[in-house]
């Protein structure tokens, strides 16, 4: 289904980034996080900028424009680019406003966006993911075992049985992505993608690549196929998270960390006896 990201985040269902919440601290957070959602980032819209212009890039081409610097007076005379300045002031909020709703970024992040997307041009493996497939699917589907509605978000299905998701990153070396896949649950969101897919399209989907891609020069590019235990185990939390939620919904109670009393120790680098 096509949507926006907007009409897309609004929707009640579950998705992966919410439930990695719920995973990663206690219920409690996640409900408070729901009730308390916080606006996008800069960094975060920029983001969005980024997966447009690689998957969608008729669209980024229309609905992006870079910000000009805009000059104007001071009381004294003199020229500046200022904030502060009232007329620089004015003459940014008339250009904001003529061009609301357009994915509005600077003359640095325009390089930037180049930078990048000439980097996955150039990447053979990168390009033949990317290619024979769709874009920016919204999915839905109900969790069989908890009936919890759930939702996904698909940078890429390739045809056959693939997903693909592009990842910005500062550094895509394997060593250090794996740590990236770590802490914000890639694995997650691959088994949510997956099982979304085959949900909808009556196709079991089995194999989720991520396309690495560094923000800065060079932009290098680093493919990562998923294991098979990875996309379980990711699966597996998700599962669980489900059945969490079902307990909460169907009891009012969203606890955090307990009331047990938990024996304290400080981990031996904090006690120097690793130097």
């Amino acid at each position: 289904m096509k949507m926006t990201m907007a009409e897309y985040l609004s929707h009640q269902a579950v998705g992966s980034s919410s439930l990695r919440t719920l995973i990663a601290s206690t219920p409690a957070h996640y409900k408070h996080k729901l009730e308390n959602p916080t606006p996008s980032t800069p960094d975060q819209e920029f983001g969005t900028a980024i997966h447009q212009a690689i998957l969608e890039p008729k669209f980024f081409k229309q609905q992006m424009i870079v910000r000009p610097i805009f000059e104007g007076k001071t009381k004294k005379g003199e020229l500046t680019t200022s904030m502060n300045c009232d007329e620089v002031r004015e003459k940014a909020t008339r250009w904001e406003m003529a061009n609301h709703g357009k994915t509005i970024i600077s003359q640095e992040q325009f390089e930037q966006v180049q930078g990048i997307l000439n980097s996955i041009s150039n990447h053979r493996q990168a390009v033949k993911l990317i290619t024979n497939g769709a874009s920016e699917e919204s999915l839905f589907w109900k969790d069989p075992e908890s009936g919890i509605p759930c939702k996904a978000r698909l940078d890429w299905r390739r045809e056959g049985h693939i997903i693909v998701d592009v990842k910005t990153t500062l550094n895509a070396a394997h060593w250090s992505f794996r740590k990236d896949a770590a802490k914000y649950g890639y694995h997650i969101q691959g088994a949510m993608h997956l099982d979304a897919a085959t949900a909808n399209f009556s196709l079991i989907h089995d194999t989720y690549i991520i396309i690495a891609v560094e923000k800065k020069a060079p932009f290098a590019v680093n493919c990562f196929q998923l294991k098979q235990s990875t996309i379980q185990e990711g699966r597996q939390s998700y599962y669980k998270a489900l059945l969490t939620m079902k307990e909460c919904l169907k009891t009012g109670f969203w606890p955090g960390y307990g009331d047990q009393l938990t024996p304290l120790e400080l981990s031996s680098w904090a006690l120097g006896e690793d130097l």
